[in-house]
């Protein structure tokens, strides 16, 4: 039998058909093909396929400075590795009908950013933070949050770019109403 990993869990695959009738009601049967826009993995070989080169691309231009409106995709609770702090990781979605009429370089699709400045200490300044980042999405508050509550919700995204590794790239610096 040969074996897959597949989303981070171990998973026996049959070799041949004999082997997988045997193991009926045994063994999950997982796909490990991942087909997305722009690139196919092949199931044989796992081969990536491209229209272009990947040695040859440059760094896509980042989305310029501004404002934008943008839905939360994702919430979920982190821990820094440098501080040992604990936080939100909220991932925004800028549809692209939200880029400047000038920028051309970005995703036809969308553009997804994380914002990862949403503290969850229970002390009065981290209570007050998320008590402003929850005004300017408009979540409800309490003594328990439900991060799930949060996807979906609209806010105005405020973007800027920073460099980091020598590439530079958009990021969330405040979120308010919008």
């Amino acid at each position: 039998m040969a074996e897959t990993k597949s989303r981070s869990r171990k998973v026996t695959k049959p070799d041949t058909a004999e082997e997988a009738s045997t193991q009926s009601g045994k063994t999950e049967a997982v796909a490990t093909t991942n087909t997305t826009k722009g690139n196919n993995m092949s199931d044989a070989m796992g081969i990536l396929e491209f229209s272009e080169d990947v040695g040859s691309q440059d760094a896509p231009v980042p989305l310029p400075a501004g404002d934008y409106t943008a839905e939360i995709r994702a919430a979920a609770k982190k821990t820094s590795a440098t501080t040992g702090n604990d936080y939100v990781q909220v991932t925004f979605f800028i549809q692209p009908d939200q880029y400047p009429a000038d920028y051309s370089e970005g995703d036809p699709d969308g553009q997804a950013l994380t914002f990862n400045r949403v503290s969850t200490q229970d002390t009065p300044a981290g209570r007050y933070r998320l008590r402003k980042f929850l005004e300017a999405i408009g979540a409800k508050m309490g003594k328990s949050i439900d991060l799930n509550d949060w996807v979906g919700l609209t806010a105005t995204v405020k973007v800027d770019s920073e460099t980091y590794e020598g590439e530079t790239r958009a990021v969330i610096k405040s979120v308010v109403a919008p």
